[in-house]
């Protein structure tokens, strides 16, 4: 029988070693009074709160106590670079709640099995304010720690990270609607949707400017081809009230010739988890959509 004796010693050391780094002063700041209930805070919002009491509050309180945190996590690791932390704090937020990150998202959730979630709101913004008082607080976070394992805070905090960008509802379906309309014509009527939340006209205006401004004197006019570059595969958001989520995304699927056409939803999703008090959220969505959408490209 092999002696283990020596592998023992030495992962006890290496346990040892790693416990002394937990304690350290530097780790500490994580079991400060502050950071913990901001991280409280935050996973209390995200698995709890916004499901049952979804609202204004409960929708900008993780944002509120996740930029409390966030920057402090992160300084503690490079504690050396307390001020670029802070500021790309300011940029990565700036970034994540705008249709800039849109494109890495899509891409991540095409090719991961980790769904990411995130609602564009630009008073989200307002979350900035926690920015200085985190700052100040960070300085002062040693002074209130309590008796908890640093370790186990760490852990918690990027497992409330992470969990805060990937708990969204989703839905496969496959349900088709037929149009008497050309393709093209169905294209542009997904373009002038009323109702919805997209980049269309973005996208539209950077087709422009790389058609070598070929349509750059009639950028306001019907001869414009939006049929161009609005996608046979394509994606909107719905803005809804009344439910804990604020809006949700719908994917499609567009096809047809120049007679004919059709739609085929194959997705719809939104950023809170399935346990919702008294709500078929499935059902609910589909409903808007046939209410809200399908009518407006059958005009």
């Amino acid at each position: 029988m092999p002696d283990c004796s020596g592998y023992l010693k030495i992962a006890w050391n290496n346990y040892l070693t790693f416990q002394n780094y937990c304690m350290s002063s530097r780790l500490k700041d994580l079991t400060s009074t502050g950071f913990i209930i901001a991280l409280l805070l935050l996973l209390a919002n995200d698995f709890f709160l916004k499901a049952q009491f979804g609202n204004w509050f409960t929708g900008k309180l993780s944002d509120f106590s996740g930029l409390f945190i966030f920057p402090i996590f992160w300084t503690v690791l490079f504690p050396k670079h307390k001020l670029a932390v802070y500021f790309g704090t300011v940029l990565f937020f700036l970034w994540w709640k705008s249709f800039l990150s849109g494109e890495f998202i899509e891409t991540v959730n095409h090719l991961s099995p980790l769904h990411i979630g995130r609602v564009v709101d630009y008073s989200d913004y307002l979350a900035f304010l926690m920015l200085p008082i985190s700052y100040w607080y960070h300085g002062k976070a040693h002074q209130t720690a309590v008796r908890i394992s640093p370790a186990f805070i760490f852990v918690l905090t990027a497992f409330s990270f992470a969990a805060t960008s990937t708990r969204e509802t989703r839905f496969i379906t496959s349900k088709t609607y037929d149009f008497n309309i050309p393709l093209d014509t169905l294209r542009t009527r997904i373009y002038h949707l009323e109702g919805v939340q997209n980049y269309f006209a973005d996208d539209y205006m950077n087709y422009l400017q790389n058609r070598q401004n070929k349509y750059k004197d009639s950028v306001f006019t019907d001869s414009i081809p939006i049929s161009q570059f609005i996608r046979d595969t394509t994606r909107f958001y719905i803005p809804v009230k009344g439910v804990p989520f604020d809006r949700f995304a719908v994917s499609v699927i567009l096809s047809g010739d120049a007679h004919r056409s059709k739609l085929t939803l194959t997705e719809m999703e939104h950023d809170y988890s399935r346990n919702m008090r008294g709500l078929n959220d499935k059902h609910f969505m589909l409903e808007v959509v046939e209410k809200r959408i399908i009518p407006q490209l059958h005009k």
